[in-house]
């Protein structure tokens, strides 16, 4: 007579751990679509071990061998010792078709079959929700490498639209997403968010119509703070190929002012007054060139046809730092005229002296005090002609 354990383990992505049953008949447990679950089955060495559903066969263990069924091929792991009779396994990547009750039994002499246990597995669809930035893409992950469709239900609305359908690793987009969806390694990607994209997606499985994932998202407006030196040009990115106006709001108050205001495609459609000659607009970014203390404060980005701000930057304007070359000949002048003072108190100390003043009982200078003037004279002259002759070369003739 022998003695069997069956139980159940269930694997989040993250690690281990949410539930361990122990059988003795049926249990039942809660995994999300794309979850790993672990099924325990300790039995003889000896016997055949089958496990299944009412439905299909999942796998079977002959003679120390795990062979899965084909639905489970790339998915199951036989994770026992078989030598100890564990006929334990893991099923990975668990979709919305994996649901039901999974039993494991053995086939003894004559035929007789021995069941060890069973649980039902429930599998329950993944919610997420996430904030994506004004014109970033969505990217949304499948969990399953069977057919699916994807589905939008925008925030405020009942009916789903249809955004693609994936199978075989093949994406089909809807039309009306044709130039925005895309797909790599099981991950469909849809690009530049704007307002109208916010809501509820769906990735379904196409056969049984079961939800497998459902992502919520918002959009969100960008935000930056920039502090730039006076005569420096601000780039304003736009977030956006479709109709925006960018405003401006001057630190020191006041109404705003409308800078630029744009239709599809970048072309010019308005010009504020005092930026006729100054805005440039390629590449999806505004250029404002040559600021000045008049262009601090707040400019904001907005859609045109909503008024819903886009994206806002806050500008400081810095004063430009002094000029490195002025700085320099500042110096060098400053030794220079220390050094002619030098030079002019030495003759006149030269020809004091060589007066005959001391022969009329004046004090003069020591022998000494000469040499001190001479090596100060000396160290001011070493230290003005490396500056002059740095202000003297080409690549300093003219201001940065």
């Amino acid at each position: 007579m022998h003695h069997f354990v069956c139980g159940v383990s269930l694997f989040c992505q993250w690690g281990v751990v949410a539930l361990s049953l122990s059988l003795a008949g049926s249990s039942s447990l809660s995994v999300r679509a794309g979850d790993s679950v672990t099924l325990f089955c300790n039995g003889s060495d000896t016997d055949l071990v089958l496990w299944q559903t009412p439905d299909h066969h999942v796998c079977h263990f002959n003679f120390g061998k795990c062979l899965p069924a084909a639905a489970y091929v790339d998915r199951l792991e036989s994770i026992g010792a078989l030598k100890t009779g564990n006929f334990s396994v893991t099923i990975h990547n668990i979709q919305p078709s994996d649901e039901g009750l999974y039993e494991c039994s053995t086939d003894e002499q004559a035929g007789q079959s021995t069941l060890l246990g069973g649980v039902h597995v429930i599998v329950f669809s993944r919610e997420e929700t996430t904030s994506v930035s004004y014109g970033e893409p969505l990217r949304l992950r499948l969990y399953s490498r069977e057919a699916v469709t994807v589905q939008f239900n925008p925030a405020g609305a009942r009916a789903s639209l249809p955004v693609c359908a994936v199978e075989g690793g093949t994406v089909t987009p809807d039309p009306a997403y044709r130039t925005r969806v895309s797909m790599r390694e099981q991950e469909v990607t849809l690009s530049a968010l704007t307002f109208t994209d916010q809501g509820s997606y769906t990735v379904l499985d196409s056969y049984t119509q079961l939800p497998i994932s459902t992502m919520t998202i918002s959009v969100r407006a960008h935000t930056e703070n920039l502090t730039l030196q006076a005569g420096a040009p601000l780039s304003l990115p736009l977030h956006s190929r479709a109709a925006v106006e960018v405003l401006f709001a001057p630190v020191a108050g006041g109404a705003s002012i409308s800078v630029w205001r744009g239709v599809e495609r970048g072309a010019v459609n308005h010009l504020g007054p005092g930026y006729e000659h100054r805005v440039s607009v390629r590449d999806g970014s505004l250029t404002l060139p040559s600021l000045t203390a008049a262009d601090q404060g707040q400019y904001t980005v907005r859609e045109s046809g909503t008024n819903q701000t886009i994206g806002t930057v806050s500008v400081s304007v810095a004063d430009r730092p002094q000029d490195q070359t002025a700085i320099a000949v500042s110096v060098a002048l400053a030794l220079v005229l220390v050094l002619g003072l030098g030079l002019a108190a030495r003759v006149m100390w030269r020809k004091w002296k060589e007066s005959g003043a001391n022969e009329r009982g004046t004090p003069g200078p020591s022998e000494q005090q000469d040499v001190e003037l001479g090596r100060l004279t000396e160290k001011l002259t070493d230290t003005a002609q490396p500056l002059l002759k740095k202000e003297e070369s080409p690549e300093n003739s003219q201001c940065p």
